[in-house]
């Protein structure tokens, strides 16, 4: 197998001060699989483009001659039919038991080959996609975020045919699957690129005792870096005010004076570096700020209640006979399979769609609300203190929506939900595109403040330590 080499590589987009990337030595094994980590903002789906060869390094050089595939990609024919689509989709013709092949490798049914393309679910066109990569035969594939629309079983599907690929660096949010596809991690940290061997919990864990590690010498170190600053500023000041005496003194005075002053500024040096190396074991120090956000008491007890709530599109039933309450303090798990109508019944609550059959009752003054599956241009103001707390700078307010990640439109959208006055917060998949500390900061947020909240994710591990109830959707 080969390799990608890159040698002190630099990249920055133009327009931008602050190089992605400086000076990046490292090899890629194209047998690995890999997860990619990294706050919002570090670079991962840049390095994925340039590993690609759809971005150039603006400094240093990338060897590969691999041939790569990136997900997700442009689609070619989206209206026919399935097989057809396949076919157009790949460059040259491909036998059909190839395509079946990889069909029940993922788990898909062979009668969605017959379906049209537009009738299918978002899971179902993310495996069918997935499976058109393997099918033109690259060496190395590149996928950026591939569990978005996926569901908990769509996740297991995807990792169980992983497992038999090798060659592959995926960027998820999802600890469990990444834990099931892959066998090292690269992580993208404030300083360095590190590769480390294992899955997303051994790094985790890790990470976490090496952090707390450092934590507790944080203090110490601090301590002595600014006791060191203060040394170095007095050792320049006591040979300049030598340096200025010198001529008063004899011949001997003054050299003897040459000999201090050479000692100092070697001191000096000595300390600068000191303060260079210790200042350097703190580079890497990840802080993720508490989140904390306000949620306005509800005058009534129960805030919503459904009386056989029902919906459907195009004479297809999503849901039907569904009855539930949403107490004061509740945090409801809307749960299902694709397709089933999760962020329908989301838009019904939130009272942006009526239900086709059934009765929803608000109590008085409800206020919700709602950060949607796809984030929006954001309407409304942020909270300073919340976007403080999620890394969101005014650089990043005052750029144009549509230059912004995925993972930074989601983290903004969320924080505009959050500054909101409201009853009730309605978070329709708040993990897609996120960090692993974003992750982290949201779960503890909403376990310390426990707000009344209804929402949608795949995360099993999110979702059962948070959930104090669950509504299954499922068929009628």
């Amino acid at each position: 197998m080969g390799k990608f080499v890159l040698q002190n590589l630099t990249f920055e987009y133009e327009g931008h001060y602050v190089p992605v990337f400086k000076n990046v030595s490292l090899e890629i094994d194209a047998s690995w699989k890999l997860g990619l980590v990294g706050r919002n903002g570090r670079g991962k789906t840049t390095l994925l483009k340039l590993l690609h060869g759809a971005l150039a390094p603006t400094s240093g050089r990338l060897f590969s001659g691999i041939n790569t595939e990136l997900y997700p990609y442009d689609l070619n024919n989206r209206r026919s039919k399935v097989m057809d689509f396949i076919q157009a989709n790949i460059c040259g013709e491909i036998m059909p038991y190839m395509i079946e092949r990889e069909f029940n490798l993922m788990g898909l049914d062979l009668g969605l080959l017959d379906r049209d393309w537009g009738s299918l679910s978002g899971g179902e066109r993310t495996k069918i996609q997935i499976v058109i990569l393997y099918l033109r035969n690259p060496e190395f594939v590149l996928f950026d975020e591939p569990t978005t629309h996926l569901d908990s079983r769509g996740r297991a599907d995807l990792a169980r045919y992983l497992a038999k690929k090798q060659g592959y660096i995926i960027v998820s949010h999802d600890a469990e699957f990444l834990d099931a596809a892959i066998d090292r991690v690269l992580s993208i940290n404030k300083s360095n690129i590190y590769l480390e061997k294992g899955n997303f919990t051994s790094w985790k864990r890790n990470k976490d005792e090496y952090e707390e590690y450092e934590k507790r010498q944080k203090a110490n170190l601090t301590r002595k870096v600014t006791q060191l600053q203060k040394t170095a500023k007095n050792t320049r000041s006591w040979s300049d005010h030598s340096n200025t005496k010198k001529y008063a003194f004899r011949t001997s005075s003054r050299n003897r004076s040459l000999g201090i002053m050479k000692r100092a500024i070697t001191a000096e040096k000595r300390i600068d570096r000191k303060i260079g190396i210790m200042s350097d074991m703190l580079k890497n120090y990840e802080v993720a700020a508490r989140l904390e956000f306000a949620q306005e008491d509800a005058s009534s007890a129960v805030l919503i209640r459904a009386e056989g709530i029902g919906h459907g599109f195009a004479n297809k039933a999503l849901f039907c006979d569904l009855h539930f309450e949403v107490r004061k303090g509740d945090r409801i798990h809307i749960s299902g399979e694709n397709g089933s109508g999760k962020s329908t019944l989301l838009n019904i609550i939130a009272g942006r769609l009526a239900p086709a059959q059934g009765v929803l009752t608000f109590s008085k003054d409800l206020l919700i609300s709602y950060s949607t599956q796809i984030p929006l241009a954001p309407a409304g103001e942020i909270d300073e203190n919340i976007a403080e707390m999620l890394d969101i700078d005014e650089d990043m307010l005052l750029r144009p929506f549509e230059t912004l990640s995925d993972g930074e439109r989601k983290k903004i959208d969320i924080a505009r939900a959050f500054s909101r006055r409201n009853n009730l917060i309605i978070l329709d998949e708040p993990l897609n595109f996120t960090d692993v500390y974003f992750r982290e900061q949201l779960e503890e947020a909403i376990l310390n403040i426990e707000p009344t909240m209804i929402f949608v994710e795949h995360d099993r591990r999110f979702c059962g330590a948070l959930a104090t109830k669950v509504i299954e959707l499922g068929s009628c």
